[in-house]
């Protein structure tokens, strides 16, 4: 599977679109957002913090929805269904653009937190920053799923309406794009149910200090990604039906 990841990862971040939207445009907005002081609400104590959690949290989630966009150019030119006549198996296809996706979102966070530390003097430990990255990088899983499976699911230009349909919920549900304090009580109920609640909520704990319900977090994650899982696959299979796999020359 490492070749072919290696094949997937190069084709995407050599790509100038990926650079603009995924790591220059995050930057320019933080940037904006910590210079006005936009941010308040009970993360006030530290708004360069939170604002770094709310953008990195955005574009690394429009970062791997997007990944499924590319899914479905594949699923049209026939690039999927030729892969099944090769030695590689499906599943290492499936997993293999599920960890590329995932993948995507680590330039973002990366970036944003070395602005965060070096221009806006976001102060955290080496510990905490690890645990920040961490948990902005890998909470991104589900959501890769998601893309994955909306890719699989729909085509051009229907997946790109689905991925900004996603990120319009997820950004307003999860309190990323949109404080969640000036939602509807009932609105604010749903949120905490949603994955980008879950994942936004682990890390703004990290910056704040704060208590958080770390273990409820975890599991609304760990529920929507397999619920997502069984969704990609799902779509998978349906799209590209499946063939037995060749045997290898040897």
């Amino acid at each position: 599977m490492g070749g072919y990841l290696r094949l997937e990862l190069g084709r995407t971040f050599r790509a100038p679109a990926f650079l603009v939207y995924s790591v220059f445009l995050p930057v320019v907005l933080y940037l904006v957002l910590t210079h006005r002081g936009a941010l308040e609400g009970p993360f006030a104590t530290a708004p360069h913090a939170v604002a770094l959690v709310a953008v990195a949290a955005y574009s690394a989630l429009g970062s791997v929805l997007s990944y499924g966009t590319g899914v479905a150019d594949e699923r049209a030119s026939g690039w999927l269904r030729q892969l099944r006549l090769t030695p590689i198996h499906g599943f290492t296809v499936f997993a293999g653009k599920a960890v590329a996706a995932v993948m995507l979102a680590l330039p973002p966070v990366l970036v944003l937190c070395a602005v965060a530390a070096t221009v806006q003097h976001v102060s955290l430990t080496l510990t905490r920053w690890a645990v920040v990255v961490g948990v902005l990088w890998l909470g991104t899983v589900p959501f890769a799923l998601l893309g994955l499976g909306l890719g699989y699911r729909y085509r051009a230009p229907g997946v790109q309406w689905a991925n900004l349909l996603a990120m319009a919920v997820l950004g307003v549900l999860g309190g990323i794009a949109w404080p969640m304090q000036q939602l509807p009580h009932w609105l604010q109920a749903a949120g905490r149910l949603s994955p980008a609640h879950g994942y936004a909520d682990l890390a703004w704990g990290v910056v704040s200090f704060g208590a958080h319900a770390v273990w409820y977090d975890v599991a609304v994650l760990g529920g929507w990604a397999a619920l997502f899982a069984l969704f990609a696959w799902t779509a998978q299979r349906k799209a590209a039906p499946y063939l037995p796999t060749p045997p290898r020359i040897r």
